[in-house]
C-alpha cells in the first residue's frame, strides 16, 4: 500500500436536497509520489443522488491531504457513500489503496 485513504464524519444527517460535506484524508507512505484517482458510489443508487469528489490528485510530497467530497439526495432515507482511489505512482506502479474503501452514512430526513 502507497497511501492511507479515509473519511469523516462517519454520519452526517441533511435535509433533502440539501449537501454533505465529507472530507477525505489521503496519507502517503514510504514518501509516495503519484496521482491518485477517486471516485465516489452511493448505495442504494437512485436517479437524484450524486456524490462528487475531485476526479483526481496528484501527491507530490509526504505531507497528509485533506480533499473536499459531498453528497446530496432529494429522497428521504439511509444511504452508504463508499470512495475508492486508484494510482499510478513513480517508480511505475498501479493500483487501488486500500482492500476495503472507506465508507460513510448519508442520512436524508
Amino acid at each position: 500500500m502507497f497511501c492511507g485513504l479515509t473519511v469523516s464524519p462517519t454520519t452526517f444527517t441533511v435535509s433533502p436536497g440539501k449537501f454533505a460535506t465529507y472530507t477525505l484524508t489521503l496519507i502517503p507512505i514510504s514518501g509516495f509520489t503519484g496521482t491518485v484517482t477517486l471516485g465516489c458510489n452511493v448505495a442504494p443508487a437512485l436517479p437524484k443522488t450524486t456524490c462528487t469528489s475531485p476526479i483526481s490528485v496528484v501527491v507530490s510530497s509526504p505531507n497528509t491531504m485533506f480533499i473536499s467530497a459531498s453528497a446530496k439526495n432529494s429522497s428521504k432515507g439511509t444511504y452508504t457513500l463508499s470512495f475508492s482511489a486508484t494510482f499510478t505512482a513513480t517508480p511505475p506502479a498501479v493500483g487501488t489503496l486500500s482492500p476495503t474503501p472507506p465508507s460513510t452514512i448519508l442520512k436524508v430526513k
